[in-house]
């Protein structure tokens, strides 16, 4: 998704959330960073080039620092921890816009544990038209942002945009509501 999406998605939850200001700015600022030119060819970041595993791993790694940073009565930087929350909403709300998700006619949010057989997504390879990734051969965005098998979901106009967005902001949501849970109302005071 363009990053204004990504932004407005980040903002409104968290705000809903009763989330402070302090930490949302540092939540913009983690799911921003996924989108630099350093980080564009990153599969795990967006769930490109069929990466689904990397991506799960990526998010359970990124959880991980977020439980170390709590750890001790949360010691650890609530920037930080708002920071790799930030970079997972980045990859689950690029799963919805890079994959075939909402294609394949799901209406629910994606479980992060399996991955069925017939989900795929593109890879930003311009000047190719496949990929091997994992045992899968992926089309690059090249080939599906022009033809029939159009996926990309990165802005308004892109066919299921609208339904991307839904379950992309359903799952942030979600997020939110476990990170709330994990951080506790005593580290939350620290957002304020």
């Amino acid at each position: 998704m363009k990053l204004n999406y990504h932004r407005q998605m980040v903002r409104k939850v968290l705000k809903r959330a009763g989330i402070g200001q302090k930490c949302i700015d540092c939540a913009i600022e983690g799911n921003e960073g996924q989108d630099s030119l350093n980080n564009q060819d990153r599969t795990d970041f967006h769930f490109d080039g069929c990466d689904f595993n990397g991506g799960m791993n990526y998010i359970c790694e990124q959880w991980s620092e977020i439980d170390r940073l709590i750890n001790d009565n949360c010691k650890g930087s609530i920037c930080d921890i708002f920071k790799a929350w930030g970079r997972i909403s980045h990859a689950i709300q690029d799963f919805y816009a890079h994959s075939n998700w909402v294609e394949l006619g799901n209406k629910n949010i994606w479980d992060g544990k399996s991955v069925p057989e017939d989900l795929c997504s593109g890879v930003w390879i311009l000047s190719d038209f496949v990929c091997r990734v994992e045992d899968k051969t992926c089309p690059t965005h090249a080939v599906l942002d022009h033809d029939e098998n159009d996926i990309s979901k990165d802005e308004p106009g892109r066919p299921n945009f609208g339904k991307a967005l839904r379950l992309a902001y359903k799952h942030t949501k979600q997020l939110a509501e476990n990170l709330k849970d994990k951080l506790g109302k005593d580290c939350l005071k620290a957002c304020h």
